[in-house]
């Protein structure tokens, strides 16, 4: 079954897409069409409603955010079909050189990840009026890239915020990397932040705050305990309080849940700890 939400927001389009095998999507994600610009290209399980936008108004080159399936699925066919250049971090060209091998939950909820060319983007990005900055932004995954628009205010944030107070982790993801792109992002001007799954028109940088302070308070919490001598399930329990998403982490086989969230949130603690 495919979804499909269209948008528009201070000239800039979005396209909120879900697609699965069976019944309504687990998840959606967000593209954006920003002049000639694509940013990001959903997920293989979408195609049909990416061509058909793609379609629909000229598009001249594609910005991958990071190399995730459901981010960079269609990244290798729209430059097949219709020869638009890809562009990204130089990590997202290296893992979309090869077949990326997906956990089983990602190839059903989004399908398979095919592989493309990318070339490295440049230190700014023009196409027409818009002209985006890219900021390296590491934590959710090593290539992950956030774009910026400072004449525009605009900040295409990928999955970097995704949520003013998280509740769940992926085990590939690194807390104190978020935190410091978070920091990153903080320091620069935008009042619209084109999330790829959660866009934000008000209060952009107040919520994008929020989560930073949310994951440094977890990881000082976890340095206190640490201090205490407290081992992980100790720190745990005291930190869980409810907090699992049972049905994530079964449907996951523990690839997100909330207990990852707590491990990061420890290794983190552990790498502050060694630096005093």
């Amino acid at each position: 079954m495919l979804t499909q939400d269209r948008f528009e927001v201070d000239g800039v389009t979005g396209l909120r897409v879900g697609g699965g095998l069976f019944g309504k999507p687990l998840m959606t994600v967000i593209l954006y069409r920003a002049g000639d610009l694509l940013i990001d290209t959903a997920s293989y399980h979408t195609r049909p409603l990416v061509r058909q936008f793609v379609q629909e108004s000229p598009i001249r080159q594609v910005l991958l955010t990071h190399f995730h399936e459901d981010h960079a699925g269609n990244a290798g066919y729209l430059q097949r079909e219709f020869g638009l250049p890809v562009f990204g971090h130089t990590n997202t060209a290296a893992r979309l050189a090869n077949p990326v091998r997906l956990l089983p939950y990602e190839h059903f909820m989004f399908g398979k990840l095919e592989t493309a060319t990318v070339q490295p983007y440049l230190s700014l990005i023009r196409c027409g009026d818009v002209q985006l900055t890219p900021i390296p932004t590491p934590g959710h995954c090593d290539d992950h890239t956030v774009y910026l628009e400072r004449n525009k205010g605009w900040l295409f944030s990928g999955d970097l915020f995704v949520a003013s107070k998280i509740k769940i982790w992926r085990k590939s993801e690194n807390m104190e990397q978020t935190i410091r792109a978070l920091d990153t992002v903080l320091q620069q001007d935008f009042e619209i932040l084109f999330c790829g799954h959660n866009p934000q028109y008000k209060n952009a940088k107040t919520l994008v705050k929020q989560k930073r302070d949310q994951l440094n308070g977890l990881v000082e919490q976890a340095v206190a305990l640490r201090q205490r001598g407290c081992g992980f399930s100790e720190i745990y329990n005291r930190m869980d309080v409810g907090q699992e998403k049972w049905v994530t982490k079964l449907i996951t086989f523990g690839d997100v849940s909330y207990r990852n969230m707590i491990k990061a949130a420890m290794v983190a603690a552990d790498e502050r700890l060694l630096g005093q």
